[in-house]
């Protein structure tokens, strides 16, 4: 269960919690902070289902199980409200306040809001939650979830208890995903690529993750030339595509960045593999703003077949 998980490999958060829990001394606002292959998803949901369950342990945390927090898993919950927006805008923000401002339909004590990857909120966004912040309500609790301080604005950290996550092991996690899926080369990718280990679950049991592995080999193998940039645009990101979504786009170019690192043998020069890994590295950067995906990967492509050539 991820709660032994969470104990064993995050005791610190674990502890900051469970105290909380247990002297039922919350802060009005929560915000995790770590790396993209750290828990904070499945850590905000415990947190969340730890406040209306009904079954907790000794710890202070929910049982997981019962109805309450399986609805709140499910998100079915009127009383929690998550969002995934990037970038966060100031509509969200206010999308929560209207929300909590009517009566609640369900008989818990709190009403939660979650917020994913909040470094990526506009400057509107921030300031209206600033402002809900600095007048809490005492049974509306926040989560916010972040990869970077330095991107959070001083005055939400302020009024925030941060819960600091320590870096998991790649090689920790690469071999419970093995053992468990028995794909070495999968789980060796999403355990060096920062995936989590829910998330790099979720993929694994994708049945499109093999798809976008096979065409990023072949779009590898034969170094971008015009034939697999074709084959690209009209078989796997087109108008109508099922792939046309950030994180497909982002799980293909990590396997790109998989196989020029560990697969390619000789056939790139080590200038050439280090002008592909910049390319990349700022394609992920501009994957957490807003972009046209289709014209996103045409850049992509022309950039690596000048590096190739």
């Amino acid at each position: 269960m991820f709660k032994a998980e969470l104990k064993q490999k995050q005791p610190v958060v674990y502890r900051i919690l469970s105290k909380a829990l247990k002297t039922n001394r919350l802060s009005h606002a929560y915000l995790l902070v770590g790396d993209k292959n750290v828990p904070k998803e499945d850590t905000a949901l415990l947190l969340a289902q730890s406040l209306v369950c009904h079954h907790k342990d000794e710890d202070g945390f929910a049982c997981q199980t019962c109805e309450a927090c399986l609805r709140l898993q499910k998100e079915e919950s009127f009383d929690l409200i998550r969002i995934r927006s990037t970038p966060l805008k100031k509509k969200d923000i206010l999308k929560i306040q209207e929300r909590f401002a009517q009566t609640s339909m369900e008989t818990y004590a709190f009403q939660i809001y979650i917020l994913d990857h909040f470094e990526s909120c506009t400057p509107e966004a921030a300031n209206t939650l600033l402002k809900f912040l600095e007048e809490p309500h005492p049974n509306i609790l926040g989560i916010l979830m972040a990869e970077d301080l330095s991107q959070v604005l001083d005055t939400i950290v302020s009024r925030t208890q941060v819960i600091p996550f320590k870096p998991l092991d790649p090689e920790g996690m690469r071999a419970s995903l093995i053992q468990q899926y028995g794909n070495e080369e999968q789980a060796s990718m999403l355990a060096h690529c920062g995936y989590s280990y829910e998330s790099a679950k979720a993929w694994m049991e994708n049945e499109d993750f093999s798809l976008l592995q096979e065409s990023a080999k072949k779009y590898v193998d034969h170094h971008a030339s015009l034939s697999q940039i074709v084959n690209l645009q009209t078989k796997i990101f087109y108008s109508k595509s099922k792939f046309k979504e950030k994180e497909a786009v982002r799980v293909w170019l990590c396997w790109i960045l998989y196989y020029i690192k560990y697969n390619d043998g000789s056939k790139l020069s080590l200038e050439q593999r280090n002008e592909i890994f910049l390319i990349l590295v700022e394609a992920f950067e501009r994957l957490r703003r807003p972009v046209d995906l289709l014209l996103f990967l045409d850049d992509i492509h022309f950039r690596i077949r000048k590096a190739i050539l």
